[in-house]
């Protein structure tokens, strides 16, 4: 059961998402719940939002899923006494199959919903957001503006669609009055779904407890303030279970929260109520995994919360039951720009080849990786460790010593320009420098804690500059108003010497930009104005942006990596990078002459 008391743990007014500079409000999206389905299903989301009022459809990536109706919930007006006694009789009489009270004789004052002239004919989500309203005491400091509005979308998962997170977002189409949120990841699997129990209104009888009856399953539900849910779990004896959850990869960053984000726990009881198991993270990530064997046959309980104790609506998450040992796939993407060898390969051949890599684990606490390689003085080379920002838990520390035993240069943290997706801390390391002599160097990769063990893994570059680029867009829903230009902000990230001026291509067109298409030299964040273009569409569609650069004589050619902006705990800026950058186009109303 949902226990929904109010606890002052959050503060609102926050900055959420990316801010318009248009004259209209854009629409967004704070929460799904549930955040996923399963193949061949069709469900009912709940979204919470800001500005939801003209969205009348939404857009889900991949293939398979759509959103066969988006229905925009009028916000309940606060019933007098009378009235919210008489509701109450009412959904008390749904609930056990009786005929409505009759509505006394006086109703002067009696505010109106839509909803409440059809109560007894309501679809149950919508019954059970009707009494939540008026059963849940309102807590001006713990609500949020950013969720306070609701939709529900009715959701359609084909037999056939493929299992993995998708991006979801919410639009108005139309010829003239066109809007597009930013996404919320949304993910198809091939297990069943369960949902917690809904709320339960005061005096009633309580639900049966959340249980799953097969595994795998998905178990769906929401924290709030001091909840913790408990779901049962039938497991076998000497058998090996994995349950992953995930929470805040659903809504990294909250601007209104300490910390900024939802930090969920696991705790598994045994049949006899005891402590079997618990988890709060797993390697660097919030969101906690768990593997378990179990000692004996039984129905073990598993228990869900923030580990504060806070909540909210949108602390949504996703709790995946699987049998065997299968925790997340973590671990370095493959890469082709350079000759990769392992690591216990480059030990027994003495050297590495340069330019190279090298890819390995630092098994041990306190191990110290160490690789040779020949250089030549006046030589500029790059070494780098890419670790930390593909999930392993290596806070790495690289020094260079030369032919003489002398150190030539050491660094801990490389100091990027820009917090991008879930990565929150700069803890790669890295070395550029001039070789001061001909000779063998040595290279040493330590982690700054002495930690180390299997999931330690990492991948050493040691390379010549490459210079390149990146630039992000900041909002990947972009809400152009027709003959209104709208400024948007491009962040740029130069690495390895990279300098010069980029130029923005603009391929597609349904959007104009209006002045100079050239980010100038050394320019890291850059604004420009963009309008709608000489196409038309009758709804928000996809459009890619393209940026170019001169590099060693070459033309380099990129595409621009839309991305939202959030705030982490009223501090830290992050970008949330997107699949794909969305359009939509709406007409002013030309100012009549006076």
């Amino acid at each position: 059961m949902k226990s929904l008391f109010r606890l002052p743990l959050l503060l609102s007014a926050a900055l959420f998402g990316a801010v318009s500079l248009s004259a209209a409000p854009d629409p967004y999206i704070g929460y799904l719940y549930p955040a996923g389905g399963q193949r061949g299903e069709k469900l009912r989301v709940l979204i919470g939002g800001q500005n939801l009022a003209a969205l009348n459809g939404g857009v889900v990536s991949g293939s398979g899923v759509a959103i066969e109706k988006l229905q925009v919930v009028k916000a309940f007006p606060a019933p007098p006494a009378a009235q919210r006694r008489y509701l109450i009789q009412r959904l008390n009489a749904v609930e056990d199959g009786k005929k409505p009270p009759v509505a006394p004789e006086n109703t002067d004052g009696w505010r109106e919903h839509p909803w409440w002239d059809r109560l007894e004919s309501l679809p149950p989500l919508e019954r059970t957001l009707i009494a939540r309203d008026l059963c849940v005491p309102k807590n001006a400091l713990q609500a949020s503006p950013s969720i306070r509005q609701l939709a529900i979308a009715d959701i359609v998962i084909a037999p056939d669609a493929a299992p993995g997170r998708r991006e979801l977002r919410l639009i108005r189409s139309g010829r003239g009055n066109q809007a597009v949120t930013l996404p919320l990841p949304f993910y198809v699997d091939a297990a069943p779904q369960v949902r917690e129990a809904p709320y339960t209104m005061p005096k009633r009888p309580l639900p049966p407890p959340n249980r799953l009856k097969q595994i795998p399953a998905t178990f769906n539900g929401q924290i709030m303030p001091g909840e913790t849910d408990t779901v049962t779990i039938p497991l076998q004896q000497d058998r090996d279970y994995t349950f992953i959850l995930t929470g805040r990869a659903l809504r990294p960053f909250l601007g209104d929260a300490v910390p900024g984000h939802f930090q969920p726990v696991l705790r598994l009881l045994t049949p006899e109520g005891e402590e079997a198991a618990f988890a709060d993270d797993y390697l660097v990530h919030p969101d906690p995994v768990m593997v378990f064997r179990a000692p004996a046959d039984g129905l073990y309980r598993m228990e869900i919360r923030d580990n504060l104790y806070r909540g909210r609506e949108d602390f949504v998450y996703r709790l995946q039951v699987l049998p065997g040992k299968v925790p997340p796939e973590r671990g370095l993407p493959e890469q082709s720009v350079l000759p990769e060898t392992e690591a216990a390969a480059a030990a027994a051949a003495g050297r590495l080849p340069f330019p190279g890599a090298v890819r390995g684990v630092l098994n041990r606490p306190g191990e110290t990786a160490s690789f040779r390689f020949s250089g030549r003085e006046g030589e500029k080379i790059v070494l780098e460790v890419q670790a930390r920002r593909f999930g392993s838990p290596l806070d790495s520390h690289l020094t260079l010593i030369g032919p003489d035993g002398r150190t030539v240069a050491e660094n801990d943290d490389v100091q990027e320009p820009l917090l991008v997706d879930e990565y929150t801390q700069h803890l790669d390391s890295a070395i550029t420098c001039d070789l001061p002599q001909t000779g063998e160097y040595r290279v040493l990769l330590t982690d700054t804690a002495g930690h180390g063990g299997e999931d330690y893994f990492y991948r050493l570059r040691i390379d010549r500059p490459r210079p390149d680029f990146q630039v992000y867009l900041i909002g990947s829903g972009l809400n152009l108003t027709r003959n209104a230009p709208r400024q948007v902000r491009f962040r740029v990230v130069r690495r390895e010497g990279f300098s010069g001026p980029i130029h923005l291509v603009v391929p597609d067109r349904l959007l104009k930009l209006a002045g100079t298409p050239l980010i100038p030299a050394d320019c890291d964040d850059w604004s420009a104005a963009l309008l709608p273009g000489a196409a038309t569409a009758t709804a928000p569609r996809a459009v890619e942006l393209f940026v170019e650069a001169e590099i060693d004589g070459k033309t380099v050619r990129h595409p621009v990596i839309p991305a939202d902006e959030f705030i982490q705990a009223f501090a830290h800026t992050h970008l949330l990078t997107a699949g794909e950058l969305f359009t939509a186009i709406r007409n002013n109303r030309p100012q009549k002459k006076k």
